[in-house]
């Protein structure tokens, strides 16, 4: 998920750059983390940033499943998978970042 944020801000794709940037430094931080590498900093980011990311994503599995197409909007499922992605995704990450033996040592 790193790299893919990385790809989309080389190539400047249509999405935001700053939601991009947020993908890259959660993700990013995620992977150090969960490499034991990162410091606790670097787990303290990548909670937060999965977390904004999880919350958002199910706003948006709300939306897309639901809102949309009462509102007699276009069904849009590639949207509505890559939501559900994002929240197997962040929620895995954040469970395994809660592990004990993944908490770096002081």
């Amino acid at each position: 998920m790193c790299i893919l944020g990385i790809f989309q801000l080389l190539a400047g794709g249509k999405y935001n750059p700053a939601i991009n940037l947020l993908l890259v430094l959660g993700y990013g931080c995620s992977g150090f983390s969960l490499l034991t590498i990162g410091g606790e900093i670097f787990k303290w980011i990548a909670i937060a940033t999965n977390s904004i990311f999880v919350v958002f994503s199910v706003v948006g599995i709300v939306y897309f499943a639901v809102i949309s197409p009462l509102s007699g909007e276009i069904f849009d499922t590639v949207a509505l998978v890559g939501c559900i992605i994002f929240v197997v995704v962040g929620g895995v990450t954040l469970k395994l970042l809660t592990i004990p033996f993944l908490q770096s040592s002081k």
